[in-house]
């Protein structure tokens, strides 16, 4: 968890460098490491009404899961 936050911090530093600020809702840290969590972290970002172009996962089991979800309902990666 803290090697999460501390990459968080780093990216919100990073966009503020550039005038851009990352929405909470943008956020999903439900603690799930896998693909499954991956799946449900879309699930949550659209329930939350984000829409993203990207996704930062926190590793790539996480980002197979993300990519598998974007898939099932119809959505082409990374072209959409």
């Amino acid at each position: 968890a803290d090697r999460f936050r501390g990459r968080l911090t780093a990216l919100r530093e990073a966009l503020a460098a550039h005038g851009l600020a990352l929405p909470h809702a943008a956020v999903v840290d439900d603690g799930g490491l896998d693909a499954p969590a991956g799946r449900a972290a879309w699930r949550s970002l659209q329930a939350r009404g984000q829409q993203p172009t990207a996704v930062i996962c926190s590793n790539d089991l996480i980002a197979a899961g993300v990519i598998l979800e974007c898939q099932a309902q119809g959505l082409r990666v990374p072209r959409d």
